[in-house]
């Protein structure tokens, strides 16, 4: 597996208009919709990113990529086998894995936010114990981690078998086992799934979820000039 890193360091230094020609038309059109100039960025930013992915692996043309869309929105690649992506976005980061196999991954930016309201509606009861520490003495620091782990982990599980919402946060449970091995309970799939959780930055939680055993080969980081110059010297526009 292949994990690719981008920090957005400056939101302000880069013509929009001039990078979204490296991106597909119907991308475009969804970018535009987006009311902030920092949305736009993360979306466009998330496109090249994983099409500089595709393009180093199989060594094809930008404008041959072809994506689709399955009935629950996630993205895949048109008349290409056994190779996966997912995109996540948070704050300044872009991130992006590749695998052989169904995949997903998901970054947030660790916040003060109303946790119990959340868990308690939305979490299943062994992960509200675990979160809000219902039978140990628990620090809103560590309620805060314990929650931003669990749900990277819960929604890099749903982006993996690629359903969105349509499945429940509650109807499947995360949980650590007595090795620390993080499992999942679900009736969901019959699926086996894997998961790992990597640290790129202490301010954010990152997990990434896998119908095969993670192997991380790579912890690609690039920063965004070098991706658009990649694009402007090597890999060219959409058209």
């Amino acid at each position: 597996m292949k994990v690719s890193i981008l920090k957005i360091s400056d939101f302000s230094e880069v013509d929009i208009n001039k990078i979204k020609q490296y991106i597909s038309e119907e991308k475009r059109r969804k970018v535009d919709k987006f009311f902030k100039r920092e949305d736009k960025l993360r979306g466009i930013y998330g496109e090249l990113l994983i099409r500089k992915i595709i393009i180093d692996k199989l060594k094809i043309n930008n404008k041959d990529i072809k994506f689709q869309m399955n009935k629950y929105g996630k993205l895949y690649l048109k008349d290409i086998e056994n190779l996966y992506f997912n995109i996540s976005h948070s704050e300044e980061y872009v991130v992006c894995c590749l695998d052989n196999k169904p995949v997903g991954i998901d970054i947030e930016m660790i916040k003060p936010i109303e946790i119990k309201e959340i868990v308690e509606n939305f979490f299943t009861i062994s992960e509200q114990n675990y979160i809000l520490g219902k039978n140990t003495l628990t620090t809103s620091k560590e309620i805060t981690n314990k929650f931003y782990e669990i749900w990277t982990l819960k929604e890099s599980f749903i982006k993996c078998v690629g359903k969105g919402l349509y499945i429940p946060l509650n109807e499947f449970n995360i949980y650590f086992d007595k090795k620390g091995e993080i499992n999942i309970d679900t009736k969901k799939t019959e699926n086996k799934y894997f998961f790992k959780q990597i640290t790129i930055d202490k301010a954010y939680k990152t997990s990434i979820c896998s119908q095969g055993s993670i192997k991380i080969n790579e912890l690609n980081y690039i920063m965004p000039k070098q991706l658009i110059n990649e694009f402007y010297y090597k890999y060219g526009n959409f058209e």
